[in-house]
């Protein structure tokens, strides 16, 4: 998966350049599938050229037992590098339905690349870890945002 998102970031980096209009408020959701089949909703505001910091709801299951759910309550932030590659971040309150289904900490750190991007509508490819109560996983997959 690391090897696609890094194919496509350098065809990103020499399509066209766009001029940047990411200025204002923010909207997505993803869907990816890796150690879990997981969806999730953001939004948020452009705080500086090219940086965005947002709320985000996570759903997901855990491949291996699908008895394993979790959710994910959190804010993040994500920088936009080379017009179209960016990184994201988040950490909240999870809650995973395998363990004593109390709150705990979990967090997740992306990357990923907008494969097309049209007045204020763009289509990405995704990657992420996710860590929380005793588990580490692996994500990929498609998303949309708004801006």
């Amino acid at each position: 998966m690391l090897r696609v998102i890094l194919a496509v970031a350098a065809f990103a980096r020499v399509a066209h350049a766009e001029p940047d209009v990411r200025d204002r408020f923010i909207v997505g959701a993803a869907v990816g599938y890796g150690t879990a089949a997981q969806a999730d909703a953001r939004a948020g505001w452009m705080v500086a050229p090219g940086i965005a910091v947002f709320g985000s709801v996570v759903f997901g299951s855990v491949v291996e037992d699908a008895t394993d759910d979790y959710r994910l309550f959190a804010l993040g932030a994500r920088v936009w590098f080379v017009d179209r590659v960016f990184v994201d971040a988040r950490a909240g309150m999870a809650r995973v339905t395998a363990a004593d289904e109390r709150n705990r900490l979990g967090v997740f750190a992306g990357a990923g690349v907008e494969l097309l991007r049209e007045r204020g509508l763009a289509f990405e490819l995704h990657g992420e870890v996710a860590g929380g109560y005793r588990a580490v996983g692996f994500v990929g997959g498609l998303g949309v945002s708004f801006y």
